[in-house]
């Protein structure tokens, strides 16, 4: 079998990452080279159908319970024994066992003592599908169940772990249950064919979208030329703000304008810094930067319990971990089950009521609460783990690209951006995409820590950025669940009164945005609130 065929037959199917890092992705990636209106068409089509035959769904079915089995991540307690082996490999030693599959497949073991790319094109000649179309069936094949195929496309392409390669194992089991399931290989070839048929013709015109698409590009391309001649900035602000590009942060940046001399700032919410995070107090590890990058740096960062009220905290934090552990071990056993609702049943529901009646109380020992810079003291161990040339090179780079390399204000805030979320499996879908589906303060504070460096600032000004020796970067966390905004200090206030004037005013007026944002979403939904409603709504 041509590994090409294969690979153009996956081209269609566009990466899908696990929940734990889950971040959008184009579903069209598959389709670049068509024209918008035809791959939305075809997208449409292929991804889409809501008349699949039964057996096909007989199938589906029987595929989504081999690839629970064969991809667990770890939840399951008892694994499979021979999961070391590739996908294939491991699935035909069990496949055989499986009478669904073997109830009406005499076949299954010949074909199953077959190489994946040999069974691959077995089945495309026992169904008599001409070569010509082998890229088209194969294609329909894996978007009849795209999410999985998707998941497969980023074990195979993303998975930080290097997984191997499984495209063709995955293709070559697919193939396998379809066959087992759907004996007849004319209904399949008639299916195909009906499928085929319904494709857009991709060379239909589209002048119209084209004809817009022409004089939005004439207006956006006016609308710069006369911003580059605009007059520079002739008053420079009292702060300035840079925030993640994300529709969540435009418009907290909208209303913090309107309060006071104030400038704000798009950038990619990983502020240019990829680096890999090992958290000491939940013991992860993981990467905070978009998944299309590799980190280049791995940054601790150890938590020090300074008061009693923090020791108190880590202990609990600990405690609440190992309690989770142990009680996802005793649920996923065989027999643990059947009697533990009646053993912990009881703790559950205090429990459950203590969140309901109490949640303010409840949530100041939530592990996310807990792991918060200002409830027990983050160290980030910036300067050893990223060399001084890197940190120059990220410097210049992001100050560049953002364009702020002159006028700089007394205070200039980095805000990272994250959500909070309770009982969410999708909670990383609501952190910031591009820190991996992970908050994304910590790249924020590690870029005000290299740009407050006085060393940092004095190879800056060989490229032309000078930047005040006043002037006091400082990274922040903004919620995107209640829009507050926290700055997270790393370094010395500054005690000068100018600078707490400005700094006390900006604190203020961060409350004000955040109360402002609450009223327009209420507006936006179709509700109006009174400022000091939305105020109580916010918190």
């Amino acid at each position: 079998m041509d590994s090409n065929t294969i690979q153009s037959a996956w081209n269609s199917i566009a990466p899908f990452w696990p929940v734990q890092n889950l971040v959008a992705v184009n579903p069209l990636r598959g389709f670049e080279d068509l024209k918008f209106e035809t791959a939305i068409q075809k997208a449409q089509l292929l991804f889409q159908q809501s008349d699949l035959p039964a057996p096909m769904m007989e199938a589906n079915r029987i595929t989504i319970k081999w690839c629970q089995i064969l991809m667990d991540q770890g939840q399951a307690r008892i694994a499979i024994a021979s999961k070391r082996h590739l996908l294939f490999d491991t699935w035909k030693e069990v496949a055989i066992w499986d009478t669904e599959l073997t109830r009406n497949c005499k076949e299954l073991r010949t074909w199953l003592s077959l190489t994946p790319s040999q069974l691959i094109e077995t089945h495309l000649n026992e169904l008599n599908i001409p070569s010509s179309q082998w890229k088209d069936f194969l294609t329909l094949i894996l978007t009849t169940l795209p999410g999985w195929a998707a998941h497969i496309q980023y074990l195979s392409d993303w998975d930080p772990r290097g997984h191997h390669d499984s495209r063709s194992d995955y293709l070559a089991l697919r193939l396998t249950i379809i066959r087992a399931v759907w004996s007849s290989p004319e209904t399949i070839r008639s299916w195909m064919n009906e499928a085929m048929g319904r494709l857009p013709d991709s060379t239909k015109t589209l002048n119209r979208i084209e004809d817009a698409e022409a004089v939005y590009q004439r207006q956006l391309i006016k609308l710069l030329e006369d911003g580059q001649n605009a007059d520079p900035v002739s008053i420079t602000p009292e702060v300035q703000v840079a925030f993640c590009i994300d529709v969540r942060s435009e418009p907290i940046r909208r209303h913090l304008e309107s309060l006071g001399p104030y400038q704000t700032f798009g950038v990619a919410g990983f502020f240019g810094v990829p680096v890999q995070i090992s958290d000491h107090l939940s013991l992860e590890t993981f990467s905070s930067c978009p998944v299309l990058l590799q980190p280049e740096h791995r940054v601790h960062d150890r938590r020090s319990a300074d008061t009693l009220w923090q020791t108190g905290l880590k202990a609990a934090h600990s405690l609440q971990w190992g309690t989770r552990y142990l009680y996802r071990t005793l649920k996923y056993t065989f027999t643990v089950p059947f009697a533990l609702v009646e053993i912990v049943g009881g703790v559950l529901g205090i429990g459950m009521a203590t969140r309901t009646l109490l949640p303010t109380i409840v949530g100041i020992f939530h592990p996310t609460k807990i792991s918060t810079p200002d409830a027990l003291t983050s160290h980030l161990d910036i300067d050893h783990s990223i060399p001084f040339s890197d940190q120059l090179r990220y410097a210049e780079a992001i100050l560049k690209t953002i364009g702020l390399t002159h006028y700089f204000a007394p205070l200039v805030v980095l805000c990272g951006h994250g959500s909070a979320t309770q009982n969410n499996a999708y909670a990383t879908a609501l952190d910031c995409g591009a820190c991996g589906g992970r908050q994304g303060d910590r790249n924020a504070r590690i870029l005000a820590h290299i740009l407050n460096s006085s060393s940092i600032r004095n190879a800056l000004r060989a490229t032309g950025i000078t930047i005040p020796e006043s002037t006091v970067f400082v990274g922040a966390f903004h919620n995107t669940t209640t829009d507050e905004i926290q700055l997270e200090w790393d370094s010395e206030i500054p005690k000068e009164a100018r600078f707490q004037s400005i700094l006390s005013q900006f604190n203020q007026n961060l409350s004000k945005a955040c109360d402002l944002n609450t009223k327009w979403r209420m507006a936006e939904l179709g509700y109006t609130v009174s400022e000091s409603k939305s105020a109580t709504l916010a918190k």
